[in-house]
Order: structure tokens, then C-alpha cells, then sequence
């Protein structure tokens, strides 16, 4: 039987919870761990709770897609992340998640200013990056992490190539 995929309810809290934490979603989303993780991201104002979407299969829940949505003057910025258990992969789920995520933003939450749709993943992901491409994504622009100690600014070391 297909996943099902539908809109997250108060219900889902735990074990989405539960998925958060397992060894292949972790370290994708890794600001939605801890005790409080999950609360601090479902009371951000940006994260909309009402486009957040879980895939089900057999009464198990297989995966999830959560939208941040950023209104700008005439134009609108939205994030979409997608999460899908190991032994779920490569069934399709991840591409009816971000579908049902674009259908979502594209269909009110991003109101009627040019829409920028930016995928994300935290760190080098194949199947992310495969998903991206199979929606007609391309790359746009990397991001990485800086550390600075407290203090005055250090010259910045900037990554070969750049």
C-alpha cells in the first residue's frame, strides 16, 4: 500500500519526536533535537505548522516535510526540508512530501509576491541532492558554518575558491 501523505496534527508530536532522533534524520535535524528542540521549531514564526506534512505507511510514520516561509516586500522566500526514514527510501515518499510542501507554499502561504523556493540540506546528502534535481532544482549558492570567539574579529579565512 502507498504512503499516505497528509497534513501534521498535535497528534504526530511524539513520534515525529521519535523520528527526529533516529540515527538517519539526526544529523539532518539537528536543531529539532533535545528535550525542547521540537517546541522551540514548532513555535518559530517562520516554521508554518499548517504546511508541515507526514508520509504514513502501515499506521508507521515514514517521513516528513516541514516549510519556513519568509514574506518579503513583493516577494516571498520559503525553505523546504524533507526527512524519510531509511527503510522507506527510494518508494517516492521524499518526492510526495516536497511536492505536497511546493503544492502548500504555492497555493496561499506564499501569498501573491514572486515566489523563491530554496531546498536545504544541512550537510552533504546524495539522496538530497538526487530529490532536488528530480523537482528541477539546481544549485544556487553553498553555505557554511564560521566560528568566532568572543572579542574582536579575527581575519576571516575564506574556503579555497572563494
Amino acid at each position: 500500500m502507498p504512503a499516505l501523505v497528509r497534513p501534521w496534527t498535535p497528534d504526530d508530536r511524539e513520534p515525529l519526536r521519535a523520528l527526529l532522533h533516529e540515527p538517519e534524520i539526526a544529523p539532518h535535524f539537528d536543531k529539532f533535537l533535545g528535550p525542547e528542540g521540537l517546541e522551540h521549531k514548532l513555535h518559530d514564526r517562520r516554521l508554518v505548522k499548517e504546511g508541515i506534512h507526514i508520509a504514513e505507511e502501515g499506521g508507521e510514520i515514514a517521513g516528513f516535510g516541514v516549510p519556513w516561509v519568509l514574506p518579503q516586500a513583493g516577494d516571498v522566500w520559503t525553505m523546504l526540508r524533507v526527512g524519510v526514514r531509511e527503510r522507506f527510501r527510494r518508494r517516492g515518499i521524499g518526492t510526495r512530501l516536497a511536492e505536497s510542501l511546493l503544492e502548500f507554499v504555492r497555493g496561499g502561504a506564499a501569498g501573491a509576491g514572486r515566489l523563491e523556493v530554496a531546498r536545504s540540506a544541512w550537510m552533504p546528502n546524495q539522496a538530497s541532492e538526487r530529490l532536488a534535481a528530480k523537482l528541477g532544482f539546481g544549485h544556487e549558492r553553498w553555505f557554511w558554518l564560521m566560528e568566532r570567539p568572543r572579542g574582536g574579529a579575527p581575519e576571516p579565512e575564506w574556503p579555497a575558491g572563494i
